[in-house]
């Protein structure tokens, strides 16, 4: 039973590469708030798509995940001579309802924090 509510939430962290929101940060790296607002400039919201994985993928079935709380911010950081996007950093609050299809269990993941993608 252990292992079946801790699965899709170590799935959910895996699946989205996120750290935990106790992660210690700089400054810049405050969370967003349903009632606060970015605080420096060049925060955009960064919405988190619906994603299915399939049987044998990452366990021995399909799961489906879907953002229940999304407030993500992205803010690029570098950029290459061309123009394009290097480094983003993202924050806000994220969770995240990741159901096992075959049986409709689902566990909603708080996948909030902080994180930088390449």
């Amino acid at each position: 039973m252990r292992r079946t509510l801790l699965a899709p939430l170590a799935l959910a962290a895996v699946l989205l590469g996120t750290q935990p929101a106790s992660a210690a940060h700089g400054p810049g790296w405050e969370f967003a708030s349903a009632a606060a607002r970015p605080t420096a400039p060049g925060w955009e919201p960064a919405p988190s798509a619906p994603w299915d994985v399939g049987a044998g993928v990452r366990c021995d079935f399909s799961v489906h995940g879907e953002p229940v709380v999304d407030e993500v911010e992205q803010r690029v950081l570098n950029t290459h001579p061309d123009g394009s996007v290097r480094r983003v950093a993202y924050r806000g609050d994220l969770v995240v309802r990741v159901t096992n299809t075959a049986t409709g269990a689902s566990h909603d993941a708080d996948v909030s924090g902080v994180s930088a993608a390449a």
